[in-house]
This record gives C-alpha cells, structure tokens and sequence, in this order.
C-alpha cells in the first residue's frame, strides 16, 4: 500500500511544477524573438492595434501620478520591462528588476544597464528586506502562480514595500462578460480565435482582493476592457476598434464601478497600513535577535 503523501508536499509540489512550467516557457519561447524580431510573448498575447495601443497609453498616464518616486521601484515579474513599467518608475532613482525568467533579465539589463538591479527570484519567496521598495508594480503576473500561493506572493510584496507606497496589480476578471464567453468557448473547444494555452493560468474573483483589507487600504480600479486576443478575433475593423475605446474611456469616466465589473483587466491598489509596517519591523527585529544569539 502506499503512503499518503502530506497536503503540504502536494502543494509544494505543484506550485514547484507551475513555476517550473512558466519559466521554461520564457526562457526558451516567450522572450525568445520572432522572424518579425519581435518577442513571441508579445506575438501572442501583446497589443498591437492602434486603438488599443492609445487607451493603454491614456490608463498609463493616469497610473503615474500612484508613483511618486523615490528610492526603489520594484518591478515583480519585469518581464522585458514594460512601456508602462517605464513611464511609471521614471521618477525613481533605482529600478529593481524581478523574475523567474533569466532571459526576461538578460533583456531587462539589455534595456535599463546600469539603472536597474536584477534579481532572479519567485515572487513568493523574495530575499528582499521589509519596507525595501517606494512603489511596487505586478503587471499581469500574479494569475499565472498557482492558485493555492497567490495570497502569499500578495502579502510578499506587501511586506518588501513601504507603508504608503503603491503595489499595483494588473489582474484578470473571470466574470467580465468577455472573459466569460472566452471561458465558455474553451471549455467547449473553441480555441481557433483566441489560441491554444500554454501557461498555467487561474484569477479569483474580484472580492478575493478584499482579504487584504487586514493589512492594506484595497481600491480596485478598472484597466483595460478587453484582451488582445478578444480585441483581434472582434474588432477587425480600425474604425469600429477606435470607437469601441472612445466609448469605453467615456464610460470608465462617468461609470467607474460598472468598468470595474465589466473590464477583462482590472488594477488593483494596495496601500499598506503603517501598523502593519510597525509589526513587519519588531518581527525583523525579533528574528534578528534570535539569529545572533543562535550564533
């Protein structure tokens, strides 16, 4: 008979296979160039239609005044560093760059030199000190760690940014309509438009974020209405795409909670509480303690 084996190692175990799954594929295919020199990750999942292209830059703008600047912008999950990841850090003196992928550093590097630091590591598990960072961006990462483990990697960034600072998430919402008729049409196997997948992949509903509420003032915004891959398979034309988006810019304007519900991307903002820091710190303190008197 075998042993039953610990729910604990289960769920080491598969959140080790999930990570595994995802770094392999951007080391060796998602950051990997094209024969248009472009990256396959951007081929695939990254917008490309001008219309689409200009409410990005409208939401990025307005997303700045969130950074303030300061010391340290952490950017978790950098991937090849992001036009908005650009924009948002600029008043930053130090851009630190984290990512399971090598080859997202290696382009990370390649774009930022001598301002930035690179740090391969999970999001989960960051050997970065509390209270490190002045602001803190998580642009389309987080439903890609497995389900069990993504409150942790939350509370991780919580606990690496200062109180007052922003960590902002770029999440996914599974009851935006479009999300769900793009659940509905794969679960059926109706993949031709929107692409098979190759990435572990899971959101939580949006009052999952509420949780947080214990150590974070928690604000959910909207961001973007629609994916790139619902945006190719139903706005083929330019001129219906750029009205598509003007309407959507004006909705989000006069109806903010309804865009929330209605977006396929919404960001969320958390703030931590200065108690919460408080409490960070006497802990850091207490291990600190502990481990020169162990020595």
């Amino acid at each position: 008979m075998k042993a039953r084996r610990h729910s604990g190692s289960v769920t080491t175990d598969r959140r080790l296979s999930v990570e595994l799954g995802v770094r392999q594929f951007y080391d060796k295919e998602g950051w990997a160039l094209d024969s248009d020199n472009g990256f396959v990750d951007t081929r695939r999942w990254g917008v490309t239609q001008g219309a689409h292209i200009s409410h990005k830059r409208r939401v990025a703008e307005g997303i700045k005044d969130l950074f303030e600047g300061g010391e340290i912008f952490l950017n978790c999950g950098c991937g090849p560093f992001t036009d908005m990841a650009m924009a948002v850090s600029i008043d930053y003196r130090r851009r630190v760059c984290v990512d399971i992928s090598r080859r997202a550093l290696e382009i990370c590097r390649d774009k930022l030199g001598g301002q930035g630091d690179y740090l391969c590591a999970s999001m989960g598990h960051l050997p970065i000190p509390d209270n490190f960072a002045d602001g803190t961006l998580c642009e389309h990462v987080l439903y890609h760690v497995e389900k069990s483990q993504q409150e942790s990697a939350v509370r991780e960034l919580v606990r690496v940014t200062k109180p007052g600072a922003p960590i902002l998430f770029i999440y996914s919402n599974p009851l935006g309509p479009l999300n769900m008729i793009e659940s509905i049409l794969r679960s059926l196997g109706i993949t031709k438009l929107l692409g098979g997948k190759k990435l572990y992949f899971f959101r939580w509903r949006l009052r999952w974020w509420r949780r947080f509420a214990d150590e974070c003032d928690v604000e959910i915004g909207a961001f973007d209405p629609i994916s790139a891959r619902q945006a190719t398979a139903l706005l083929r034309n330019a001129r219906i795409a750029w009205l598509f988006f003007r309407a959507c810019g004006w909705m989000e304007a006069k109806w903010p909670e309804l865009a929330v519900c209605l977006w396929s991307y919404p960001m969320i903002t958390l703030t931590k509480h200065v108690e919460t820091a408080s409490v960070s710190e006497a802990t850091s303190c207490q291990r600190s303690k502990a481990n020169a008197y162990a020595a």
